[in-house]
């Protein structure tokens, strides 16, 4: 416990110093990695504690994203109050997609989560009078007093802090450790009179209020909110970072958000093939770190506890 506490507080720090060390550009690719590790946290709430695959998140990351864009230059509401506004409304889309999906699991749960955020999708891209369609709804609004790219990435990291501690609160919680007995065996909790299909509403509640920050975060950092943000392409690679960072371990999808923006960065710049790159990401993961990076190198030093200690 420790040697992780160690760590943590040295990845902390290093992170807050990322704009002393890097320039503009990179100052941006770490703000956009930090917003995607929200939305996957956020996305493991489901994956990793619920043991349910969705692929539609990217639908609550945008209705997020729209809401406060729209709220901002419709409105004239405040970067707070916008916030607010946009987190409620994901909450609301969030309750909807939940009551359809909930009583479903495995491959029926996925197919409904991805009918639902090609819906959002599909809005985004038709409902031109409300969205900008293609050419996309202005954002872009920040907190007064935090407007420079580095401040907004420290607002950013801020943000992440605050969610990730709170929903390692809620993994320890009774409500949390009911959701992984539902994922466990849902026939147990039913025979103990609990619904699985409330444990599971939980869950996509959770889930859908930490994506839908992401996507406040997100339409503060970029200048227009694009039906693009709905795209299927970005639920796969919301999860992608969960599963190459590990579902199973806390900090998993961090990683796995980190690695993959910097790594999407750094190979778009040489070719336009980032989704070939991604997927053979993804073939790597499967056949040789099926539990993740993070959950690998957890596996490693476990085999290696016992050798050590004798």
């Amino acid at each position: 416990m420790k040697t992780r506490t160690i760590a943590l507080a040295i990845a902390i720090v290093a992170a807050v110093l990322v704009p002393y060390v890097t320039g503009q550009f990179w100052v941006g690719i770490a703000t956009e990695a930090v917003i995607f590790a929200i939305a996957a946290l956020g996305l493991n709430v489901l994956i990793g504690q619920g043991g349910l695959v969705s692929v539609g998140h990217a639908g609550l990351f945008a209705v997020g994203a729209y809401a406060t864009a729209l709220a901002q230059t419709e409105y004239g509401f405040g970067f707070y109050g916008s916030a607010i506004v946009a987190i409620l409304i994901t909450l609301l889309l969030t309750a909807a997609f939940a009551i359809a999906a909930v009583r479903t699991t495995g491959m029926y749960f996925l197919m409904i989560t991805l009918a639902e955020g090609m819906i959002i999708w599909g809005l985004a891209h038709r409902w031109s009078e409300l969205t900008g369609g293609e050419n996309g709804a202005i954002s872009g609004v920040r907190p007064d007093g935090l407007t420079r790219y580095y401040q907004y990435y420290w607002l950013a990291l801020a943000v992440l802090v605050v969610v990730a501690a709170l929903l390692w609160l809620f993994t320890r919680s009774r409500t949390g450790l009911r959701i992984r007995a539902t994922r466990d065996s849902a026939v147990r909790m039913t025979s103990i009179g609990y619904s699985p299909a409330g444990q599971r509403f939980t869950a996509f509640m959770v889930s859908g209020a930490v994506t839908g920050i992401a996507g406040v975060l997100y339409a503060g950092y970029y200048p227009v909110v694009s039906p693009s943000t709905a795209f299927l392409s970005t639920s796969i690679l919301f999860m992608l970072m969960v599963l190459t960072g590990g579902a199973n371990v806390f900090v998993g999808p961090i990683v796995g958000a980190v690695l993959l923006t910097v790594m999407r960065a750094a190979v778009s710049a040489e070719t336009p093939r980032w989704p070939t790159v991604m997927g053979i990401v993804l073939i790597v993961v499967v056949l040789f770190a099926s539990e993740g990076i993070t959950g690998s190198i957890r596996d490693w030093l476990r085999r290696r506890r016992p050798a050590t200690e004798s």
